[in-house]
């Protein structure tokens, strides 16, 4: 039996005990830190037993060691951490459950427990369960928990409860026509956090488009699962087969869990070529388009420029179209201008306009037109050639009414021209004096030099002083409790406030340790915390509420009573922040 579907009856059970256990006063629960039952006390030989082991006081305590059991094969534990406050007193809690499948019909009987708390043993008492035929149904001594179900969820592996996949909207696409490229990243878990570290393929063979994405539901087989999927536009530059090499996601590591790594299989396309007997004017663009085109003005002037502007508009890769032929007008002067493109996306499709400009210069007046342009592509949707063209432009252009500057005729002519414009610098004393005494040796002069000097030990020191102040680090640890006790705040009202609450005791630790706390086990936590100046016990209540809200993330609401761990987080923040700085 395997994580996933452990983990998720462990919290059908949580949720169901989760009451009976808050009436449970700190004072009795002192009485012994270690509790022992069973689901049923009478199981058929096909039927399954769970034991549920309960410590008590923190939520870093041992594992129970448990007697021979050789009546029935053993898997566990499933560990599930709760936290139950009454009147304001919190009291930490482990669950560990255990699955038993009996192979032997008769009484049969569950020895002592043992679990080993600070130097001392406990032990449970035993536990009497009657195994019979098949088909003869449980017997249980208490009610049956109510369930907390998943629908669909199904024996497998935690691996299971994250899928992804890749695929594209068409196989089969002709060179150069849009396909969209769909990552689905896909989960059980409720979690509240996208997971960041999504790794797109190169698509080595295509063009493609930044990618954007949105929130998905699914049912996969039997089981229901949210995530998201990332769509990106891509259009196949070669022919034939070309194949998108794997894309993956990395699920970050959080408090006591490593990240994971998801990939995806690789996807073949066979990309068609484009068919023989496309027009004359026809150089590769794929799509769907119309096109229209405008001059500055409905006038022009002789001699003056004026500028035409191509606009293709439509569905298709408008960023590499080659861009039509613009006309030759006999007489006139033309240049290329500026060329734009504005695209979106649209129902998922790449979709945009793309402007073409051309300078003419007319050099006579009259009247004349621009004739039209025609632009051919290729539709993959008709699987056809089409041509659309322009508008003819009728222009009146005018006489031009600037005057033009008479040429030079030689060089001579802008010698004489400068000549007249020359100036001298300045003019000729008229008496010759013996010079002043010398200026450095008066004090001015001295103290001018020692100024600078005194003035660059002034700024040295200056800046040393600021950077102390200006330490990042410490700036950091200083606004830390600031910030966190804001984020607890917040946490009260968001979707799951336990996650929120985690999320803002974790980044208060990376602030006043100056090292995230992601990744770390609880022994590397404790030493990093006792090394700031905070006690084990004060430790051991950061780990119970990291390890509370770690599973408050993947499964919000169950086995864990948010309000109760968001005043905790805010009673360790304060606790810690005392401690730290005494």
């Amino acid at each position: 039996m395997s994580g996933a579907p452990i983990l998720f009856r462990a919290l059908a059970a949580a949720a169901a005990l989760g009451t009976l256990l808050a009436l449970v006063s700190p004072a009795s629960a002192q009485d012994s830190p270690v509790s022992a039952e069973v689901d049923y006390n009478q199981v058929s030989i096909e039927q399954e037993l769970t034991l549920t082991v309960t410590t008590v006081g923190s939520l870093n305590m041992p594992e129970p060691s448990l007697p021979p059991i050789e009546w029935a094969s053993v898997s566990g534990p499933t560990r599930v951490p709760l936290l139950i406050s009454v009147n304001n007193v919190t009291s930490s809690q482990v669950l560990n459950y255990y699955k038993l499948q009996p192979d032997r019909l008769g009484m049969h009987t569950i020895g002592p427990i043992s679990v080993e708390i600070g130097g001392q043993t406990y032990e449970t008492e035993p536990i009497e369960v009657e195994v019979t035929q098949a088909g003869t149904g449980r017997v249980s001594t208490r009610p049956a928990p109510t369930p907390f179900v998943i629908p669909g969820l199904s024996p497998a592996d935690e691996q299971d409860a994250f899928l992804v996949s890749a695929a594209v909207d068409n196989p089969s696409p002709y060179l150069g026509q849009q396909v969209t490229y769909t990552f689905r990243y896909l989960s059980v878990f409720g979690f509240s956090r996208w997971p960041r570290g999504y790794e797109q393929p190169d698509f080595t063979g295509f063009w493609h488009e930044d990618p954007f994405q949105r929130e998905i539901e699914d049912i996969v087989g039997t089981r229901r699962y949210r995530g998201m999927a990332i769509n990106t536009p891509i259009f196949p530059a070669v022919e034939g087969t070309v194949t998108i090499e794997p894309a993956s996601i990395t699920v970050p590591p959080s408090a006591f869990r490593s990240g994971r790594t998801l990939e995806t299989d690789p996807v073949d396309l066979e990309v068609k070529p484009l068919p023989d007997g496309g027009p004359d004017d026809f150089r590769g663009a794929v799509g769907d388009y119309n096109v229209a085109a405008r001059v500055t003005s409905g006038a022009a002037t002789a001699n003056e420029p004026l500028t035409l502007s191509m606009i293709i508009a439509g569905r298709g890769n408008l960023e590499t179209i080659p861009e039509p032929a613009l006309p030759e007008l006999s007489g006139w002067r033309s240049f290329d201008g500026e060329s734009s493109v504005r695209t979106q996306i649209t129902d998922g499709e790449l979709v945009g306009a793309r402007t073409i400009e051309r300078i003419y210069v007319p050099s006579a007046p009259g009247a004349f037109t621009i004739p039209a342009i025609p632009f051919s592509y290729f539709d993959p949707f008709a699987e056809e050639y089409r041509t659309v063209a322009t508008e003819p432009i009728a222009l009146t252009v005018a006489p031009s009414s600037g005057a033009v500057a008479a040429p030079l005729t030689s060089d001579r002519d802008e010698v004489e021209r400068l000549g007249s414009d020359i100036r001298h610098i300045k003019p000729v004393p008229s008496e010759l004096r013996p010079p002043d005494a010398p200026i450095a040796g008066s004090i001015a002069y001295r103290l001018g030099w020692a100024a600078p000097l005194a003035a660059i030990a002034l700024a040295a020191g200056l800046k040393m002083y600021r950077g102390r102040r200006r330490d990042p680090v410490e700036l950091r640890r200083r606004a830390a409790y600031r910030n966190a006790m804001k984020a607890v705040d917040l946490a009260g009202s968001a979707d799951n406030p336990a996650d929120n609450a985690g999320a803002a005791l974790s980044a208060y630790l990376g602030d006043v340790l100056g090292q995230g706390v992601a990744g770390m086990t609880q022994a590397a936590l404790a030493e990093a915390l006792a090394g700031r100046g905070a006690g084990r016990a004060l430790a051991e209540r950061v780990i119970d509420a990291l390890s509370l809200s770690e599973g408050a993330r993947f499964a919000p609401g169950v086995g864990t009573e948010s309000d109760s761990l968001v005043d905790e987080v805010r009673r360790l923040i304060t606790d810690l922040e005392q401690e730290i700085n005494s």
